[in-house]
């Protein structure tokens, strides 16, 4: 592998490790139960599924591969609907940068806001997207990532699993 080259097995293993963490946070097995509700006695009443934990993700998935790795995935195969955009087209590009450059927020009811720009201030992006729906957003992403770069199938879009809608605020 050259320097410059996304190593994909680092997204799709986070994507297995977060599945496992959505997938234990509502669990109903009374061992796992126990150890999620230690785990959230030691650490502050913080919950596995949060919004430090979704944006490491997004950040795994949209800006360790590089722009050009990224750019060689099709944007058609992905469903941008649950955007609400006051400004500007949302576009993985959009999305990859407002993250790499930090800004995002979120609100008190878990709605995360992009915000992008170019360097002359003349081309502004913002987007609104509740947490939950974009942590499907970005598992949809990951698994059309995982298709093109190791199956060479981008028609699969739907294919990945689906997050939890619920986030918690610390």
């Amino acid at each position: 592998m050259m320097p410059d080259d996304t190593d994909w097995n680092l997204v799709v293993q986070a994507q297995i490790a977060i599945g496992w963490i959505f997938n234990s946070a509502t669990s109903v097995d009374p061992n796992l139960k126990a150890s999620v509700a230690s785990y959230r006695k030691k650490n502050e009443n913080c919950e596995l599924v949060n919004p430090g934990l979704l944006m490491s993700y997004a950040y795994i998935v949209f800006v360790y591969p590089r722009e050009t790795a990224i750019s060689g995935i099709d944007e058609a195969n992905l469903d941008f609907s649950a955007f609400n955009v006051s400004a500007g087209d949302v576009t993985i590009r959009r999305i990859r940068n407002a993250i790499a450059h930090g800004r995002f927020s979120f609100s008190s009811d878990a709605q995360l806001t992009l915000r992008d720009n170019n360097r002359n201030k003349t081309d502004p992006f913002e987007a609104s997207i509740s947490a939950g729906d974009f942590g499907n957003f970005i598992q949809s992403f990951a698994g059309l990532a995982k298709r093109t770069y190791f199956d060479g199938n981008q028609d699969s879009a739907n294919n990945t699993m689906q997050v939890d809608a619920r986030t918690s605020r610390h």
